[in-house]
C-alpha cells in the first residue's frame, strides 16, 4: 500500500558556502533564495501581438537566517571580512533539501551585506544577505 503521508524535516536541508556547512538555523524561515529577474518578460504590441524575451540574468539574492549563537556567524563573518579586505570572499554556494529533489547552487557567491547587529533580553537571529551569479534552481517535490 502506498504511503500517502509526506514527512518534512528542516534538519534535512543542507546549506554550504564553500567548505563551510551552515548550522544553527533560525526558528522560522531559515533560507530564502530569490532570482533577480523573471525567466521571461512579455511585451504586448498595440495590436495585441505578444512577444517574450528570455532573460539571461541568473543572479540571485540569498537570505540565511541563523541563531545569534550559531558558530556559522563566525565563519560568515570571516568570509565577509576577507572580501572587504582583499576581495577573496567569493565561494561556491549550495542549498539542498534532502526531503525533496530541491537543489539551488551557484559557482560564485559572496556576502553582500552584514546582518543587523541586535541584542535583546533573549537570544535572537542573524540574517545574512548573500548574492550569487548564475544561480541554478530546481524546486522539487517530496521524496518519501
Amino acid at each position: 500500500m502506498p504511503n500517502d503521508v509526506q514527512t518534512y524535516d528542516p534538519l534535512r536541508n543542507t546549506i554550504t558556502c564553500g567548505s563551510l556547512t551552515i548550522s544553527g538555523y533560525g526558528p522560522d524561515s531559515f533560507i530564502k533564495i530569490t532570482r533577480s529577474s523573471a525567466i521571461f518578460t512579455t511585451q504586448v504590441g498595440a495590436g495585441g501581438d505578444v512577444a517574450r524575451s528570455r532573460s539571461q540574468d541568473k543572479t540571485a539574492t540569498i537570505e540565511i537566517t541563523i541563531m545569534q549563537t550559531s558558530p556559522s556567524n563566525d565563519q560568515l563573518s570571516a568570509l565577509a571580512k576577507a572580501d572587504e579586505i582583499d576581495g577573496s570572499g567569493i565561494f561556491p554556494f549550495m542549498m539542498k533539501d534532502l526531503n525533496s529533489t530541491t537543489v539551488c547552487s551557484a559557482q560564485s557567491a559572496w556576502v553582500e551585506s552584514w546582518p543587523d547587529m541586535e541584542r535583546a533580553k533573549e537570544t535572537g537571529v542573524c540574517v545574512w544577505k548573500l548574492a550569487a551569479s548564475k544561480m541554478n534552481m530546481f524546486i522539487g517535490g517530496g521524496i518519501s
